[in-house]
């Protein structure tokens, strides 16, 4: 039994914790402070636009930056007695666990989902414990408040999933966002057991998958009067291209198109041309992928949320004909036509 007694103390002395406090130990302080210091960071940009969605980015060395309190902070250990040095060592809270950020755009519903851990360059020194009064009182060490500042670092690992991890925090582009995980000490054991603590702060950016249409004039074929009636499609001079920005390592919307007219007759792009050689009433019909495009109700994929960057098109051209189509009552003649159409770009 005194074996096994022994045995149980020499484990508890090796397990001596301590308290750490902002403010330098005073002697026969019979009401020591039991105040902690928080550190806040600055506020770290992660770019996101170089993130990968297979390895980390690091943000390197970033050292704490307490400024609370007195110059110098100390550590006590009540009436425990550690030794005559103790290690100090600066760690996580969620030692290398990953926590999952959702980063939107305005009116976006997917975003970046992108993957965080926090690593910290560990160990202050070794510091000389004290004893208040031989031996009956407290054990502690007085440091430089700037040993935390000069002799910690730490670093944001980062990188893109196309993962939806269900823990994920939805945030906007640009926010400021304290992590979960935080910097703190080996103090005494347990979740709410230690004093000072420094939150990382960060804010994601990136650019979002955008897409452009540049206004853009055609010029159809001219076409006899007696071939009106034939319905046949036909090409233009110029080509109808929509232009897309992808920098992400992948699309962060789904982008669609459509085509609009606000004057439109069912699905003819009625003339606006008015001068006196003008055609009439014959518009065009826009005839995509072999059909006659429904004016109404209209709507194309061009992007998918998720696809890759080196999947995503720089330039996509729209396949369009053009059909010389009569309206109205149908009276025309031999002139110029002039018809308009909007491509309006939509992102979910």
């Amino acid at each position: 039994m005194r074996f096994i007694l022994g045995l149980i103390l020499v484990m508890m002395s090796s397990s001596v914790f301590c308290n750490c406090f902002p403010v330098s130990f005073k002697f026969l302080d019979f009401n020591p402070s039991t105040t902690g210091a928080t550190a806040e960071s600055d506020v770290i940009e992660l770019d996101l636009n170089d993130a990968s969605l297979n390895s980390f980015q690091s943000t390197e060395d970033i050292p704490l930056n307490f400024t609370g309190g007195n110059s110098t902070y100390h550590c006590d250990f009540g009436m425990s007695n550690p030794g005559s040095l103790y290690k100090l060592t600066a760690r996580s809270q969620e030692s290398g666990t990953s926590e999952y950020y959702q980063i939107l755009t305005t009116g976006n519903n997917d975003g970046v989902y992108v993957k965080v851990q926090l690593s910290v360059n560990s160990l202050l020194g070794s510091y000389s414990v004290e004893n208040s009064l031989y031996g009956f009182a407290r054990y502690y060490f007085n440091f430089p408040r700037d040993d935390l500042n000069s002799k910690v670092t730490y670093a944001i690992k980062y990188r893109l999933t196309k993962n939806k991890p269900v823990s994920s925090e939805t945030k906007n582009i640009g926010d400021t966002v304290t992590l979960k995980d935080h910097v703190r000490f080996n103090e005494s054991p347990g979740s709410n057991s230690y004093n000072l603590k420094q939150n990382i702060r960060v804010k994601f950016n990136y650019t979002p998958t955008t897409c452009s249409f540049n206004d853009t004039t055609v010029k159809v074929s001219n076409i006899s009067y007696g071939d009106v009636s034939k319905g046949l499609a036909h090409d233009a001079d110029a080509e109808v291209k929509i232009d897309c920005d992808q920098t992400v390592a992948y699309a962060t919307r789904s982008v669609h198109y459509r085509f609009v007219s606000d004057n439109a007759v069912g699905n003819v792009l009625p003339n606006e041309y008015t001068n006196s050689d003008s055609a009439g009433n014959i518009g065009f019909e826009l005839i995509k992928d072999g059909s006659v495009v429904n004016l109404s109700n209209n709507r194309y994929d061009l992007i998918a949320w998720g696809d890759l960057k080196e999947n995503v098109a720089r330039n996509t051209i729209i396949p369009l004909k053009y059909k010389y189509t009569p309206y109205g009552n149908k009276i025309f003649k031999a002139g110029q036509v002039l018809s308009r159409v909007k491509i309006v770009i939509d992102y979910d």
